[in-house]
């Protein structure tokens, strides 16, 4: 099982607000050659306020959500990275090693999910570059998005 210690952070993404919920366990990037493919899940939101942010219930679904499609893969198949709210939207991120395999199993648990226009994308990111952007500086200062 890999380390998991997860940081709540309030920060700002292209002028508007983001809470990010980052493993900052992956920091080292360590497992980036076994995961080297980043696939984000985007959740539209119901009704965004007027910063482009949900309610604390439909964050609530949405844990419950992305709970979900993690329980449909295994342990080894994925790195969770975290997710970003911001912009009407929360976009999940995990790193896995095999995309096809994972992309299926994701396809079919979102038949069980209310939210109908999620938006899978995959891409190749060996390195781990595109999200380091999410990752505090250190543990007491916001990232910067």
């Amino acid at each position: 099982m890999l380390a998991e210690r997860y940081q709540f952070i309030e920060a700002s993404k292209e002028g508007l607000p983001a809470h990010l919920l980052v493993n900052i366990a992956l920091r080292d990037r360590s497992h980036a050659s076994a995961y080297p493919w980043l696939l984000t899940v985007s959740f539209p939101f119901t009704a965004p306020n007027e910063w482009g942010l949900c309610s604390k219930e439909e964050s609530d679904r949405l844990y419950d959500c992305e709970d979900l499609l993690l329980e449909q893969l295994s342990s080894d198949e994925y790195c969770y990275l975290g997710h970003v709210s911001w912009n009407g939207s929360r976009d999940c991120m995990l790193y896995v090693g095999q995309p096809d395999g994972v992309l299926q199993k994701i396809t079919l648990a979102m038949e069980k999910i209310p939210y109908k226009e999620l938006k899978v994308t995959k891409t190749h990111d060996p390195d781990w570059s595109l999200t380091l952007q999410y990752f505090p500086v250190d543990d007491g200062q916001p990232p910067s998005c």
